[in-house]
C-alpha cells in the first residue's frame, strides 16, 4: 500500500509540495531578515534537500514499478522537472556564499511546477516501442536538466538587473554554459534515438525545429561574451538570458500542450 501511495498517489505529491512550501517560506522570509535570520537560510537548504530526496525516491519506485525512467505525459514531466529546478537550486546554495533573490526565484518555480501534478496523478504506464530505449531516457534527462540550469541563469539575471549583483553574473554564465553542454548531449541522444525509431536523424517537426533554434540561440549567447565586457554588455547578456528562458519554457510548454505527436511535452 506504502508503494502504491507513493508511486501513484495523492501523498507522491504532497509530501515534496509540503516540504518544498516550508523551504519556499524560509527563504523568502531570509531575504526580509537577511543576517538577522541566517538560520532561516539554512532551514530553506535543508527542507529543499528533503523534497529532493522525497521526489527522487517516488521517481525510483516509479521506475521500478514501469521498468522505465518514468518521464511520460505530463504528471512525470512535471514532476521530474521540478526536482531538477530544486537539484540545480541545492547545488547554487552551496556553491555561492550568499543566496538572494534569483535563488528563492528558482525555488518558487520548482513549487510553481510541482503543483498542478496535485491534480494530475497518473498510474505508471508501460512505454510505446519506440520510446523503449535508454537513449530517450537519456535525451529527456539531459534536456530537463538544461532547462533548469537555463532556469538559473534567467533567476540570477533577474537578481543581477534588478539588485545590481555584479558577483552574480559569473554563475549566470556557468549556468549558461553547463545548461547548453546539458541540452547539446540531449540533442545527440534524440538524433541518434530518432534514427534508431525512424530510421532519420532529423524530422522537420515543430520541436525538433524549435530545439535547434534553442540550441543556436543559447550558442550565440555563448560566443557573445567574446566580444565585449563592459557594463552594458553585461546588462544585455542577462536580458539575453531571460528572453532564452522564455523561448525555453515555450519549446518546453508551449509546443507540448499545443501540438500532438511524439513530444508531448
Amino acid at each position: 500500500m506504502l508503494r502504491i501511495a507513493m508511486t501513484e498517489g495523492i501523498y507522491s505529491v504532497m509530501l515534496p509540495l509540503s516540504l518544498l512550501f516550508i523551504s519556499l517560506v524560509s527563504s523568502v522570509a531570509h531575504l526580509f531578515l537577511k543576517r538577522r535570520a541566517l538560520f532561516l537560510n539554512r532551514l530553506s537548504f535543508a527542507f529543499a534537500c528533503l523534497c529532493v530526496v522525497s521526489q527522487t525516491i517516488t521517481i525510483i519506485l516509479r521506475w521500478f514499478a514501469g521498468g522505465h525512467f518514468p518521464v511520460v505525459g505530463r504528471f512525470e514531466a512535471f514532476f521530474f522537472f521540478s526536482c531538477c529546478l530544486v537539484a540545480v537550486y541545492i547545488y547554487l546554495s552551496c556553491r555561492i556564499k550568499e543566496t538572494g533573490l534569483g535563488l528563492t526565484a528558482l525555488l518558487l518555480m520548482g513549487f510553481v511546477f510541482l503543483l498542478p501534478c496535485i491534480w494530475t496523478p497518473k498510474p505508471v504506464a508501460p512505454l510505446t516501442p519506440f520510446l523503449d530505449t535508454p537513449l530517450f531516457s537519456l535525451h529527456v534527462l539531459f534536456s530537463f536538466f538544461g532547462y533548469a540550469l537555463f532556469a538559473a541563469s534567467a533567476c540570477l539575471s533577474g537578481e543581477f538587473l534588478a539588485a545590481k549583483a555584479k558577483d552574480r553574473f559569473v554563475w549566470i554564465e556557468r549556468c549558461i554554459s553547463l545548461g547548453f553542454s546539458f541540452f547539446t548531449f540531449c540533442m545527440i541522444a534524440g538524433a541518434i534515438w530518432a534514427y534508431i525509431a525512424w530510421e532519420s536523424y532529423w524530422m522537420w517537426n515543430l520541436k525538433g525545429i524549435w530545439s535547434f533554434s534553442l540550441w543556436l540561440f543559447y550558442a550565440g549567447l555563448i560566443h557573445q561574451r567574446f566580444i565585449s565586457v563592459d557594463e552594458f554588455s553585461l546588462k544585455r547578456r542577462a536580458i539575453y538570458a531571460i528572453a532564452g528562458f522564455c523561448l525555453t519554457l515555450f519549446t518546453f510548454l508551449g509546443l507540448g500542450l499545443l501540438m500532438k505527436g511524439t513530444h508531448r511535452l
